[in-house]
């Protein structure tokens, strides 16, 4: 009986498919790390955890079936350009690079850890997300297919370049969410609907920069600083903010009226 495979046990080999039985309970790093020809695999029904690189740079994988799962480490699937089906259901940990550049078109994530990278450069179309604490650094930056994004329940945070340049045309921020990080919708040039949240706090960095489609925003009462560039080169006129938030040099262009209330 299979009950563990060992670190790079099958890792450049030539496998096309392999379907484990139910016996297999634990994975090492790099399982089947750089199987160029690899394109299907059943880990069966006990597999909690995937490994670090278990499917790193496995360029044809398509389908991992892994019903049980309930965290992915890092590097575990990045580079596998054409891996298109996944279930997220159970998922509670995403690490960090762990599905850069797959084929992913659609993931529903909840109550999950979500890292760094997580799907940066991916193929991503939509992502609908409830109760992530933070949105970390570039988790779904350069999605460049990336246009429907919906954000539900308890988030924090977005951290910086978590959504740029991907083809978001509207946002709604839940309102439990304080801090959006430096460039996390910069080069979004379709972006043109943003709600932000009653608890905001700060809009960091070139947050919003170069989203040139983005002509009206209303900023909330609790607001307390908006730093420079964050929203340079959008389609804003006139902005009305209250007196007490700090604004940094350059946060908005020279053309913009604003309106101090």
């Amino acid at each position: 009986q299979i009950t563990k495979l060992y670190k790079g046990v099958f890792s450049r080999t030539k496998l096309t498919s392999i379907t484990f039985p139910d016996t297999l309970e634990d994975i090492d790093i790099n399982t089947f790390f750089d199987c160029k020809k690899l394109e299907y695999c059943n880990l069966g029904n006990k597999i909690i955890d995937i490994d670090g690189s278990t499917f790193e740079s496995t360029p044809l994988l398509k389908e991992v079936v892994a019903p049980s799962v309930k965290t992915i480490q890092n590097y575990a699937f990045k580079n596998a350009k054409k891996l298109e089906t996944f279930n997220f259901d159970n998922i509670s940990y995403i690490g960090e690079y762990a599905f850069e550049n797959t084929a992913l078109k659609e993931v529903n994530l909840k109550d999950v850890t979500l890292k760094s990278s997580a799907f940066e450069g991916s193929l991503l179309e939509k992502v609908t997300i409830t109760n992530c604490d933070n949105i970390e650094y570039k988790s779904f930056g350069e999605c460049l297919n990336l246009k429907d994004v919906s954000l539900n329940g308890s988030i924090y945070k977005i951290g910086s370049n978590a959504f740029r340049k991907t083809k978001i045309e509207k946002i709604n921020i839940p309102d439990t969410v304080a801090f959006i990080g430096s460039e996390a919708f910069k080069d979004c040039s379709l972006l043109n609907e943003v709600h932000l949240p009653e608890e905001l706090i700060s809009i960091s960095l070139e947050a919003f920069k170069n989203c040139s489609s983005l002509s009206n925003i209303e900023f909330p009462s609790k607001l307390e600083r908006i730093y420079s560039g964050a929203f340079i080169n959008t389609a804003l006129t006139l902005v009305n903010i209250s007196k007490n938030v700090e604004i940094y040099d350059g946060a908005f262009s020279s053309s913009v009226n604003i309106n101090l209330i």
